[in-house]
């Protein structure tokens, strides 16, 4: 898997866990997840919307990865959950 020269960018839709709770997530579509040069934890830099944020991708259970999304992104990326957002990592 080559790591990626230039940036990525994708949109991706802001999600709450099933079993509920107060923070959000937001799952990379696969065609992104493929272009992370680890299938474990990758540190990114990046904006969401616009709104600038450094994160750790965590691995799912299928060979992609999430985002934990912190409040404060959101907040400043004008999301909210069940939005799509804008990426580029």
């Amino acid at each position: 898997m080559a790591k990626s020269a230039s940036p990525i960018t994708f949109k991706a839709r802001l999600c709450i866990p099933a079993e509920g709770g107060d923070w959000t997530f937001l799952p990379l579509p696969q065609e992104a997840s493929n272009q992370m040069p680890a299938r474990s934890m990758v540190s990114v830099e990046g904006t969401m919307n616009g709104f600038a944020f450094a994160a750790t991708l965590q691995p799912d259970s299928e060979g992609g990865h999430w985002l934990k999304v912190e409040p404060a992104w959101s907040e400043g990326a004008n999301a909210r959950p069940g939005n799509n957002v804008e990426l580029e990592i």
